[in-house]
């Protein structure tokens, strides 16, 4: 093959390839060869003649297309294979403003090999560019926004086409019969691999194409496109089991479901994370697991490469003991109601899950977002096999699977079997319970009034550096990191002479006290802004606790999730100065009204990449309520809880679990002293003890306290009568062991 330049032309001569072409059953079997000539006429003022590369024909480029569609098409003529190459030259050409447009083309081919008694073995096409320069009579087909066809030719048996997609367009690779060229921009792949100019991908890969910023052009040369294929935009849906049990389990499982995200489809639905035991290979550190709903335009075949693919971007090896530790593991448990047996590039495929009815750590996170989803085979629910499984192995003795709350890597809650509870520590001079002790000023006074919350029994320590009391003045930034984040660092520092003489005197075993009490204890920061909250993390706090649930910093929901920490995102309308004046729930129907509008809030949360198991929910008691709507909430909790702890990001509540977890404060709040006719605070810690049994019994997991020592004995009582007598909160009521 030979190429050069001819006054005002471009010529490719002798341009060899073997290719399926001819209409008798013998021809369409096997390849035969074609030598291509083409002669591409451009302006005789144009860069071919003045020598300027960066506008002018890519002759190696255009050789290569030429190439493409004829090896990997089935031309039933040599002119519907000629047409298809003139038609292709003749179009602008793809992302390449600015270059030379070709203004005619001649395109020779010849059949070395013809049949017999054929006169003359070789067809000569010539085309003219319309004056426009927009392709001539070439139809285009808008598929759907921001995705176009140009069809540069349909004949019976075989059809080239060029697909343009918009920068950050999504759509999968139209069927098996395509092989696709990139002629200009990126793509991402669903297997997490990249595209790039001049790649090519064969036949069957079953791709979905994700265009970059750039855009893409494809070449797709095959069979032809059934009418309206292309724009088919059903999509499957399928539900996925995650699983890990080493590292930052919970980090793991956030990861996957990005990546998921990305490279598989749009992830609508989220069950809680489960703590369970290891199976099979016993020695092995416990599991978390969780399982997804996902509408997918993948093929099961190319869903499992993808999630194959993701576990080993997250760090899986290959090869290692069957059932034994991994960081990640992903199984594809139900592909809408099909049944699948196949071999593909990762392996045997088998869907549903051969030992998905086996499993109740799967079933467990699938009842949260599946429940009335029928088996395949069996035609029972996922709800029922659950059950069924449940029984049988609870007869056994078997743990069952409990559902979590991941603070961090070394601190995973079991929910549902008791409360926790949440010290208040207010770093402000003007708070309306406790403040005026001048713990803003003085961060040796805060860390030793940590220090005491840990020791009366507090869970989490939750800083505050803001006044949220009715009519109460915001601070600046800079003010509220001046509170706060002194006395976080110093928090970590803390405990370091403790640890280190516990350690001595055990011969240098720190005995589960290495880093001392301010290494352990889990700090909560109260904070509206994503900036505090970005610098409280960094300097060491643990959870977001947002009275505004993201509605007073718009940028706060995704710091947070970008931040992998938990959020509490509480309701409440309007600031601390407007509040009072937008108490108002039509109809008295404050707990519907409150879950309706923090709804909102929880799918903006999973919209924004936040987990199901990374957030609580917070009813804001006292926070735009008056004192009679507040106690309407708090009699009404438990509908609260089995609806927003259920809530979905589609919208609905899914069974077992749910989605989130759930806080309740009202410690020392103005309708408490209302009702007691207590003015000051300090001294309504009887009705505190109200608030937090009425919470405790409604299965809430987390209560905000100031009295921490008499309201973990009232909690402890409570859940002592309650949640082991009812079993309230999870897939299993049973405490468990150290995790």
């Amino acid at each position: 093959m030979a190429a050069h330049v001819i006054t005002s032309a471009i010529e490719i001569n002798d341009l060899r390839v073997d290719c399926i072409v001819g209409i008798r059953e013998r021809e369409q079997r096997s390849l035969q060869p074609l030598i291509i000539d083409a002669r591409l006429s451009l302006p005789l003022d144009g860069p071919a003649n003045t020598g300027d590369l960066t506008t002018s024909v890519n002759y190696s480029a255009i050789s290569k297309q030429l190439a493409f569609v004829a090896a990997h098409g089935q031309w039933g003529l040599l002119e519907s294979l000629a047409s298809a190459l003139a038609s292709h030259i003749l179009l602008p050409p793809a992302g390449a403003e600015g270059r030379a447009q070709v203004r005619a083309v001649e395109v020779r081919i010849r059949k070395p090999d013809a049949l017999k008694g054929l006169a003359v073995p070789a067809v000569r096409l010539c085309r003219t560019a319309p004056e426009d320069g927009a392709g001539g009579n070439i139809q285009v087909r808008e598929v759907c926004e921001g995705v176009r066809l140009d069809v540069l030719e349909e004949s019976p048996l075989g059809a080239a086409y060029r697909l343009r997609l918009a920068p950050s367009a999504c759509v999968p690779l139209p069927n098996d019969d395509l092989a696709a060229h990139v002629l200009a921009g990126g793509a991402s792949l669903s297997d997490g691999s990249k595209l790039k100019e001049g790649d090519v991908l064969p036949r069957g890969s079953g791709a979905v194409l994700h265009a970059g910023s750039e855009g893409l052009a494809l070449l797709l040369v095959g069979r032809r496109l059934p009418s309206g294929a292309l724009g088919d935009t059903s999509l499957t849906t399928a539900y996925i089991a995650l699983g890990s049990n080493l590292g930052d389990r919970a980090a793991h499982a956030t990861s996957a479901l990005r990546e998921l995200r990305t490279r598989c489809g749009e992830v609508t639905r989220v069950s809680q994370l489960y703590v369970t035991a290891p199976q099979h290979v016993i020695e092995q550190p416990d599991f978390l697991n969780a399982a997804c709903e996902l509408r997918t335009a993948l093929s099961p075949a190319a869903l499992l490469v993808a999630l194959k693919g993701i576990e080993r971007d997250l760090g899986r090896s290959s090869g290692g003991v069957r059932y034994g530790p991994r960081v990640i593991d992903l199984d594809l448990l139900l592909y809408g109601d099909r049944v699948v047996e196949c071999d593909t590039s990762e392996g045997p495929l088998s869907v549903p899950h051969k030992l998905l009815l086996q499993r109740t750590f799967v079933l467990a996170p699938l009842c949260d977002v599946a429940p009335a989803v029928r088996h395949p085979l069996t035609g029972r629910s996922i709800r029922l096999e659950f059950t069924r499984l449940c029984t049988a192995e609870a007869t056994k003795g078997e743990r069952l699977p409990q559902r979590v709350l991941p603070v961090r890597a070394d601190v995973i809650w079991p929910l549902g079997a008791r409360t926790y509870v949440m010290a208040i520590l207010n770093l402000t001079p003007d708070s309306f319970s406790d403040g005026g002790r001048a713990l803003d000023t003085d961060v040796h006074a805060a860390v030793a009034e940590a220090k005491a919350l840990v020791e009366a029994g507090a869970d989490v320590v939750d800083l505050g550096a803001e006044s949220t009391r009715p009519g109460a003045e915001r601070v600046t930034e800079h003010e509220e990191m001046r509170r706060l984040l002194p006395v976080i660092r110093a928090i970590r520092d803390a405990g370091k002479d403790d640890a280190a003489a516990t350690a001595g005197a055990a011969g240098g075993a720190a005995g589960g006290s290495a880093g001392g009490w301010g290494k352990r204890v889990v700090l909560s920061v109260d904070t509206t802004r994503a900036s505090v909250a970005a610098a409280a993390v960094a300097a060491g706090a643990d959870i977001i606790n947002d009275i505004s649930g993201g509605t007073f910093d718009e940028g706060m929901v995704k710091t947070v999730a970008t931040l992998g920490v938990p959020y509490i995102a509480m309701h409440t309308r309007g600031t601390p100065k407007t509040m009072r004046s937008l108490a108002s729930y039509p109809g008295g129907q404050v707990t519907s009204i409150v879950c309706d509008e923090l709804e909102r809030v929880v799918r903006a949360a999973h919209a924004a990449g936040l987990a199901p198991w990374s957030l609580i929910a917070d009813p804001g008691i006292g926070f735009a309520k008056d004192p009679q709507q507040s106690m309407t909430l708090l009699h009404e909790l438990p509908a609260f809880v089995q609806r927003i702890v259920g809530a979905q990001p589609g919208g609905g509540g899914g069974g077992g679990g749910g989605c989130c977890a759930s806080l309740v404060g009202a410690s020392r709040k103005g309708f408490i002293g209302q009702v007691l006719s207590q003015p000051d605070p300090l001294q309504r810690q009887w009705g505190n003890a109200a608030t937090t049994v009425a919470a405790t019994v409604a299965g809430v997991d987390i209560v905000r306290v100031h009295e921490v020592s008499e309201m973990r004995q009232v909690a402890m009582m409570a859940d002592a009568i309650h949640r082991r007598a009812g079993g309230s909160g999870g897939a299993a009521p049973t405490p468990l062991a150290k995790l």
